[in-house]
């Protein structure tokens, strides 16, 4: 906050970018990939920490927490869904509202009264208003909506009690030293592995909504209503959701995960390998072949099957012997992957996917070998991508003696 103090607002609460730091962050420890990423919500015991300790040390550093956002956007095919998605954001802005709740010293710090939703629509809008702007002193007229279920669950958070009445997080100055702040007690509650299954069907929609990411990215849309087959909702994905996606599936294949409930493909038990990931990208292309022929659309004429290759060599490899083996190279930004092909011919895309899918030497040589001015701008351009990609900076010039 100190280094961005002159143009920083807030630090904002982001499920999204916090899941996928997790993931570059603990890429290496197997005992550390995420479950399903559908299945860590805010409610998960470290996210909720997470966005406590956001308020927290903004306060201390005498700055304003700013929510996260809630995705629901209206789906126009499917108006009986507006309830649950206008309930929905009401609940999770009174979550983030109640554990802004700090009570330091006896003093009261109500902290999360920023956050956003992420349509203009004013029914969503508005759904999210009255946690937000509703007085502290009233804040109980608000929570006593709350039916018995969402009751339940912030109770277990800690964020009211057993009477449904509000508990703000008591605090001393004791409990404000670097000490305590930083404690290995903080450590494991901020950054342990969030509690859930890793199911096939998980895989399955992790490939569903990075693909249809992918997709809509390559249409020119870096923030795209993609419809959630689990509950009939619309949410907002950007390039962040697209990361946590695509690298739950590298991890899981990475890491050969075991499989904690059975599937169509799989067994409880089972470990996730190289070929059952080609197994769900081939069935995942059958399933948008049918989609397009349903709608009148060309399969071949779409960009679908480069998006199903692209993210297979994000996953997968193939050995020298033929065999499927895990990819070994990753990709901290596969969102610069899709930004360096968007706007290429497709006489370049080859090429570019080869130099960032390859060593940088094997296209630096093959640059020295081009015989033609065509082929050296190809190359060039190869290069500059898998530069772009991965994070080569060009080599300071040298100072003069």
């Amino acid at each position: 906050m100190w280094v961005l103090r002159e143009n920083l607002i807030g630090p904002n609460v982001g499920r999204w970018d916090y899941l996928n730091s997790r993931e570059e962050m603990f890429r290496h420890d197997p005992a550390m990939v995420i479950p399903d990423p559908h299945a860590v919500t805010m409610t998960e015991p470290s996210m909720s920490y997470y966005t406590m300790r956001n308020a927290l040390l903004a306060t201390l550093a005498g700055g304003m927490p700013i929510g996260g956002m809630a995705a629901q956007m209206q789906n126009p095919r499917a108006p009986e869904n507006d309830a649950k998605a206008l309930r929905d954001i009401w609940f999770d802005k009174l979550r983030e509202r109640l554990t802004g709740l700090l009570k330091i010293d006896g003093k009261l710090y109500d902290t999360y009264r920023q956050s956003w939703v992420a349509t203009i629509q004013k029914e969503y809008v508005d759904a999210g208003r009255e946690p937000l702007v509703t007085e502290a002193a009233d804040l109980q007229r608000v929570v006593d909506k709350l039916n018995p279920d969402e009751q339940t669950r912030l109770q277990g958070l800690g964020l009211v009690d057993d009477k449904g009445r509000i508990r703000p997080l008591e605090l001393t100055a004791a409990d404000l030293t670097p000490e305590k702040l930083f404690s290995e007690d903080a450590q494991r509650r901020l950054l342990s592995r969030p509690q859930g299954p890793t199911t096939e069907d998980g895989l399955r929609y992790a490939m569903y909504m990075a693909t249809e990411y992918m997709y809509q990215q390559l249409q020119g849309n870096n923030a795209a209503a993609i419809l959630d087959p689990k509950t009939g909702l619309r949410f907002m994905n950007d390039l962040a959701t697209y990361e946590i996606f695509w690298h739950f599936l590298y991890l899981t294949v990475f890491h050969g995960v075991t499989i904690t409930a059975d599937g169509q493909m799989t067994k409880k038990g089972d470990r996730v390998t190289p070929e059952l990931f080609v197994r769900l990208i081939d069935e995942r292309r059958e399933t948008v072949k049918e989609l397009f022929k349903t709608l009148g659309v060309v399969y071949e004429q779409t960009n679908a099957e480069l998006v199903l290759q692209l993210m297979k060599r994000h996953v997968v490899d193939t050995a020298p012997d033929g065999r499927l083996v895990p990819q070994s190279r990753w990709i901290k930004y596969g969102s610069r992957v899709l930004l360096a092909i968007i706007e290429q011919p497709e006489t370049d895309r080859a090429a570019i996917l080869e130099a960032i899918f390859s060593d940088r030497q094997a296209t630096v040589d093959r640059l020295a070998r081009a015989a033609d001015s065509a082929a050296r701008a190809r190359l060039e351009k190869a290069l500059q991508a898998h530069d772009y990609v991965h994070d080569v900076l060009p080599a300071a010039p040298v100072a003069a003696a």
